[in-house]
């Protein structure tokens, strides 16, 4: 199982976002992420975990050959949950797993070397996926 690297970039300084890829990326195997987003501050933050789960993330796969991306399609989830918010304790973390499917990678052709640009909210880290 491999975690690969990332670099984080934050727009809110209270929560922050912090994604792994586990396993070897491949364009005919599914490629499992774990988004981890942690609260900061000494105070809980209510966060809409639940709607994330349904809708995922917004995930932008960019070629570091080409600099091709494209953007890979979130669903779609009730209104009501978006209400609905879990809350994030003092200097703990939720996570939400997600996956990228084979097709999605397939049109970069191998080996794989993309970079994923991972929005959740207002928050946005990015994570290099290479094959080896």
């Amino acid at each position: 199982m491999f975690l690969l690297a990332l670099a984080l970039a934050m727009a809110n300084p209270a929560l922050t976002l912090r994604a792994e890829c586990k396993g070897t990326p491949s364009p005919t195997a599914d490629l499992f992420l774990t988004l981890t987003i942690t609260n900061t501050t000494n105070a809980p933050i209510p966060f809409p975990l639940e709607y994330l789960q349904k809708t995922g993330p917004s995930i932008k796969l960019t070629d570091t050959r080409t600099q091709q991306h494209t953007y890979l399609r979130t669903n779609l989830a009730p209104q009501e949950l978006r209400q609905k918010n879990t809350q994030i304790p003092p200097h703990k973390s939720v996570t939400l797993e997600w996956l990228i499917h084979p097709a999605e990678l397939e049109q970069f052709g191998t080996p794989v070397d993309l970079t994923a640009t991972i929005t959740l909210e207002n928050l946005t880290t990015t994570l290099p996926i290479k094959s080896k």
